[in-house]
C-alpha cells in the first residue's frame, strides 16, 4: 500500500529542479525521470518515501498523476508557465518555464541540498541518457505494464 501523495511537497519539488534547470524544462519527458530518479536515489539512501509520487509503467515508460496535479498546482498560482512546441517530426512537447520562486515549506534543507547536487547531475544528460537511465533501474526493471513503480 503506497503513502498518500503530498502534491504541494511534489510541486516544490519540481520549481527547485526547474531552478537548478535555469529555469526551463524542454519536455515533461525529462523532468518527471528527473523526478523519478530523485526518488529512486533518496530511496536507495533509505528515504523511500521523498517525493511521495506514485509512478506506474505505461506505454512510454513511467508516468505518474502526482506530477500531473503539481504541474497543475504551480500553473494555477502562477509559478510556472506551460507551453507547447511541435518538432520537425510534428510531435507535441510541453515546455516549462518558472517564473516564480516557490518555498511552501515542505522540504528540509538537507532534501534541498540532495534535490541540486542530484539534480545538477541528471540535468546535464541529454534526454536519450536520462531515458536510458531510468528504464535501466531495477525498480523499473520490475515492473509489469499498469503495475505501480516500488521503491
Amino acid at each position: 500500500m503506497s503513502n498518500q501523495p503530498n502534491i504541494k511537497k511534489i510541486a516544490e519539488i519540481i520549481a527547485l529542479v526547474l531552478r537548478m534547470m535555469g529555469g526551463f524544462a524542454y519536455s515533461k519527458t525529462k523532468l518527471v525521470k528527473i523526478i523519478y530518479l530523485l526518488d529512486v536515489i533518496q530511496a536507495r539512501k533509505g528515504n523511500k518515501h521523498f517525493s511521495t509520487a506514485t509512478y506506474k509503467s505505461y506505454y512510454y515508460g513511467l508516468y505518474s498523476d502526482d506530477i500531473d496535479d503539481a504541474i497543475n498546482l504551480l500553473t494555477d498560482l502562477g509559478y510556472v508557465e506551460v507551453g507547447q512546441r511541435t518538432s520537425i517530426d510534428g510531435n507535441t512537447y510541453y515546455t516549462f518555464k518558472l517564473k516564480d520562486t516557490l518555498y511552501f515549506g515542505e522540504l528540509s534543507q538537507k532534501e534541498r541540498a540532495d534535490i541540486s547536487e542530484d539534480t545538477s547531475q541528471l540535468a546535464a544528460l541529454d534526454l536519450k541518457k536520462i531515458l536510458e537511465v531510468t528504464y535501466s533501474t531495477a525498480e523499473y526493471d520490475n515492473t509489469q505494464f499498469g503495475e505501480e513503480v516500488k521503491l
